[in-house]
């Protein structure tokens, strides 16, 4: 499997790498995290209570399921550096010709012999929805543990993004890509085994048919995603993800050699973001968010020292914030504002 190995020292974005990524959709970089970082953010995530707080089950058609959490927003932590570091970041901006922000970031956790299947899909058949006009998006699929074919590696169809956005339908209990066209793909493009160590890193275009398998085996297969959209392709829809937000780049060198673990970690709340015109007593923009099940439901948990969450199940429409906000906020069950 084609890939190519990021040194510290030397690392840029080749015309061969912008060549591989538009014509199969993906690049494999090597290393991309080292041994340091790769420890830092796997503590910090493993030791997160907020992670599993907030996280949500995505479960396939044999009943096995995963755990999934998403927030829209990076921090000052670990997790929020990663999204922001240039190798990271700015490798996507080369690769999709222009300024991005970030759209958001999840910890996709297959835990070991339960951990279930994902149908085959494309991110844009979800994104396209939420009013970004244009395909010009993308992800860093960051390995955390060892990705193979045993516990369920990802599997993409080499190039297939240039098929377009496919209409995605359910399948299986998931939105998925509509199973004739990809079975046509199928018969004329290559099928990939993304097998990653921890530390590696595939980027890829939102248009790339993806999916993966159960986790039969005795390993869980924790997986570290951090989505991109172009500057340019701000959604014209206010959506549960963020409009354009300039993304701020650090240096990873200075955090992992500045900073000390865990002690240092201020947890980028694993929610999606409600624009509310207010702002947290720590004074950073996360002052209320919202947490989006897979049927597209949604819960408001609100932390300390903030006083009430209002809880929206499928059907209602009301969500009432506490202290000291007096408005309500009013969303429809597909979770728009």
């Amino acid at each position: 499997m084609e890939s190519f190995v990021y040194e510290a020292d030397s690392f840029q974005v080749t015309a061969e790498m912008k060549e591989q990524f538009e014509r199969d959709g993906y690049v494999i970089i090597r290393s991309v995290l080292s041994d340091e970082e790769l420890r830092r953010l796997k503590e910090a995530l493993e030791h997160d209570d907020g992670i599993m707080k907030h996280s949500y089950v995505v479960g396939d058609d044999k009943g096995r399921c995963n755990r999934m959490c998403l927030w829209n927003h990076p921090g000052d932590d670990i997790t929020g550096m990663v999204g922001r570091c240039e190798k990271v970041a700015g490798t996507m901006e080369k690769l999709l010709d222009g300024e991005v922000y970030h759209y958001h970031t999840k910890l996709m956790m297959k835990e070991a012999r339960t951990g279930g299947a994902f149908v085959w899909h494309q991110d844009y058949g979800y994104w396209y929805k939420n009013g970004c006009l244009f395909p010009h998006m993308g992800t860093v699929f960051i390995a955390i543990d060892q990705s193979d074919t045993e516990n369920g590696c990802l599997k993409v169809l080499k190039g297939s993004h240039a098929a377009g956005r496919i209409e995605h339908v359910m399948v299986g209990g998931q939105t998925g890509a509509d199973l004739e066209r990809v079975e046509h793909l199928q018969k004329v493009l290559l099928l990939v085994d993304v097998e990653l160590s921890p530390g590696d890193a595939l980027y890829f275009h939102c248009n790339l048919l993806h999916r993966s398998d159960a986790n039969h085996s005795d390993r869980r297969r924790w997986a570290f995603l951090i989505a991109y959209n172009r500057a340019s392709n701000n959604p014209v829809e206010v959506h549960h993800h963020p409009q354009y937000t300039p993304l701020i780049k650090v240096s990873m060198t200075q955090y992992t050699s500045d900073q000390g673990g865990h002690d240092h970690h201020t947890p980028s709340t694993p929610l999606i973001k409600i624009q509310l015109e207010h702002q947290d007593p720590a004074g950073t923009s996360r002052s209320s968010w919202e947490h989006l099940d897979p049927a597209g439901n949604t819960k408001i948990q609100l932390g300390t020292p903030r006083s009430s969450w209002g809880h929206l199940a499928a059907g209602n429409t009301k969500i009432q914030l506490g202290t000291p906000r007096s408005s309500w906020e009013h969303l429809d069950p597909a979770g728009n504002i």
